[in-house]
């Protein structure tokens, strides 16, 4: 075989290794975020801490294999997947399935107005990515992304999407721990987003040319 085909074949190999490493430790990752892994949630904190500065190492680790060696996307990404699980959960992550509860914080309320479990909880999973598409327009200004305004929007709003498809598929498959396997599902794509990242990465500056 030829050396340079060789070196293209292990390089693919070592894509879809690392990405299928990186998705299957996100979906883990995200289960231990929601408690389950008791160890964890015996430690100081919340366990949705040790997840999130988890998921950072795992971005790092992953945008250095694609050749894109920053600590700014990574803490981006680590920050926003922290926000969005920090936001509010009651009422309607059941999607109707168990008894109606009271939200555990004064700002439960505030994303679900529609009175459909289904609408209600894609407005929480949007609302909830909302602060680190705004962290974004700041990545962007700064020349960090390489990525126009409706992409950004097409990326904020998918990932919504998907996280919420998530869940709605997870209470359709699953009616006896319906909870760990949205948590899996939805861990699993935050770590499809990571290994997408490198898409946005700035194209490098042409060397300059010397007359």
């Amino acid at each position: 075989m030829n050396p340079a085909h060789s070196r293209k074949w292990a390089r693919r190999s070592g894509d879809l290794l690392l990405a299928a490493v990186v998705i299957t430790a996100c979906g883990v990752l995200n289960r231990v975020a929601g408690g389950g892994l008791p160890y964890v949630t015996e430690l100081p904190g919340r366990a949705m801490i040790y997840a999130s500065f988890a998921v950072f190492l795992v971005s790092i680790l992953s945008l250095s294999w694609w050749r894109w060696p920053t600590w700014r996307i990574p803490l981006w990404i680590a920050v926003s997947y922290a926000i969005w699980r920090t936001f509010e959960w009651g009422m309607v992550f059941d999607l109707g399935n168990l008894p109606d509860e009271e939200p555990r914080s004064p700002f439960g309320r505030l994303f679900f107005i529609t009175g459909d479990d289904y609408a209600d909880l894609w407005i929480r999973m949007v609302v909830g990515l909302l602060p680190g598409a705004v962290l974004s327009l700041w990545l962007l200004r700064h020349g960090l992304l390489r990525a126009r305004l409706r992409t950004l929007l097409v990326i904020w709003l998918g990932l919504g999407t998907a996280i919420w498809l998530a869940y709605v598929a997870a209470w359709e498959l699953q009616e006896i721990f319906p909870v760990p396997l949205a948590e899996l599902i939805t861990g699993a794509v935050w770590g499809l987003a990571i290994v997408s990242a490198p898409n946005l990465r700035p194209k490098p500056l042409a060397p300059l040319r010397s007359d």
